[in-house]
């Protein structure tokens, strides 16, 4: 009898280009914005990198790595930008898995990981083990930011 289960594709994470991370930083971090509002300076630099969480083929989280020392710490630095998850993804875990994975790659080679981070997205940082600057400071046409940082050494 033969089997009528699909084979269930891997879920991986993957570095990506620029242009295949815009479509989703502009539906989940700037919905009001356009394609343009999503593409920063540094995004084509190549000590830039892009990652993915792919479900199967589906592309469902992203995550951009650019080479940035903070002012304040030591060490070699990246900044993490333009985090998101798909909506219909949210609250499954693949945001936290993509972190991880980013972070674990990161941490043999990084002194530190930070970000200027959304305070609504403050919660799921706290989670993740990163310290969290209680200052408040806004971010012009996205809103209410934290600074926050993981120190791999």
């Amino acid at each position: 009898m033969k089997s009528s289960l699909k084979q269930l594709e891997p879920m991986v994470i993957k570095r990506i280009t620029a242009e295949q991370a815009y479509p989703l930083r502009q539906v989940i971090l700037r919905p009001d914005g356009t394609l343009q509002d999503c593409m920063f300076a540094g995004d084509e630099l190549a000590t830039t990198h892009h990652y993915g969480y792919f479900d199967g083929a589906e592309l469902v989280a992203i995550a951009s790595l650019y080479a940035r020392n903070s002012e304040g710490y030591r060490g070699r630095g990246c900044q993490l930008r333009s985090m998101a998850v798909a909506e219909n993804k949210q609250g499954q875990g693949f945001g936290h898995k993509l972190l991880a994975g980013i972070c674990q790659k990161l941490a043999t080679d990084t002194d530190y990981l930070w970000a200027n981070a959304r305070v609504s997205a403050i919660t799921f940082y706290q989670q993740a083990d990163f310290e969290i600057n209680p200052a408040v400071f806004d971010i012009t046409d996205v809103g209410p930011h934290q600074h926050i940082v993981k120190r791999f050494k």
